[in-house]
């Protein structure tokens, strides 16, 4: 994820790690067992969340700046041309779009969302950063964002709702059916007027690839 390796260099060394951990365990794994396999169906499997998009582009209407943060491999792939569309369809309707590959720091890592800040010019307490994997929120919530664990589109859009006092839901019952994009990261501007919550100007979104917990990442 850092951008030391690429895809195909990590897959080998995986999957000796993964032989050797199951040996370990006396586990056996099925003779067909491929990582390159696995992570190839979690590629097929990848798709934009549309609701979450809409809820974006209506923040953007408001005034507010949007970025995606996404833990990404330097990836060579056969399916490598599935995420690179996924990236130039939701590019064009956020300020920033940020690949841990490309600036090799990743999610969790403090540093990452350092460097974030500086890019959106923001300070943490002007921050809420969603994403749906909580060791990703943990180190955003030290540094004084405001987060939220995205585990429910609906739930996590209520509570975006609530922080930014933009009625996001309602713009996505409206788009739902025209949309074909989703929402990933956002941040305010000066030109729009603060949240419900003292202070709050940006929000930020990650973009996760549903990675197994139990893998190493690049």
């Amino acid at each position: 994820m850092r951008g030391e390796i690429t895809f195909s260099q990590w897959v080998p060394l995986m999957e000796e790690d993964c032989r050797k951990c199951s040996e370990d365990s006396g586990i056996r794994l099925p003779e067909n067992f491929s990582v390159s396999q696995i992570f190839g169906k979690v590629a097929a499997a990848r798709k934009i969340n549309h609701p979450m998009l809409q809820a974006a582009l209506a923040l953007r209407k408001k005034g507010y700046t949007t970025c995606i943060l996404t833990n990404n491999w330097l990836d060579d792939s056969a399916q490598r041309g599935s995420l690179a569309q996924l990236l130039c369809q939701l590019r064009p309707h956020f300020d920033f779009l940020i690949e841990s590959c490309r600036i090799r720091m990743a999610k969790p890592d403090p540093q990452i969302y350092r460097f974030v800040l500086d890019t959106m010019k923001a300070s943490p307490s002007e921050v809420v950063f969603l994403d749906d994997v909580g060791a990703n929120l943990k180190p955003a919530r030290d540094l004084g964002m405001v987060t939220i664990l995205v585990r429910d589109t609906d739930t996590a859009l209520a509570e975006l709702e609530k922080v930014t006092g933009v009625q996001v839901t309602l713009w996505v019952a409206l788009g739902r059916v025209s949309c074909p994009f989703s929402v990933l990261g956002v941040q305010d501007t000066q030109q729009a007027r603060g949240g419900p919550v003292q202070g709050v100007r940006c929000s930020l979104m990650g973009l996760q690839h549903a990675v197994p917990e139990e893998l190493p990442v690049l």
